[in-house]
């Protein structure tokens, strides 16, 4: 298992934005919709979930997509 120590939520923005699939996005206006209020602390909640039960535990969760599960994936292993 990885050592990662959790982000704050302002930490963990800096890091998802700092990820290379955040930033293959390319979309400026598409990567601000991750940062809605209601859709980031959703996304946060799911690192959370991630730090705890791993990754593998999101891939079950219908709601999110393989990019937004690779994003937490990276922020984790960094």
């Amino acid at each position: 298992m990885i050592q990662h120590t959790q982000h704050t939520k302002q930490g963990f923005k800096e890091a998802m934005q700092n990820t290379p699939t955040f930033i293959k996005i390319g979309n400026r206006e598409f990567q601000k919709l991750y940062f809605k209020i209601k859709t980031f602390d959703e996304f946060y909640e799911s690192y959370r979930q991630a730090c705890k039960y791993g990754v593998d535990y999101l891939k079950d969760k219908p709601y999110l997509r393989s990019r937004d599960v690779q994003i937490i994936k990276e922020v984790i292993e960094k």
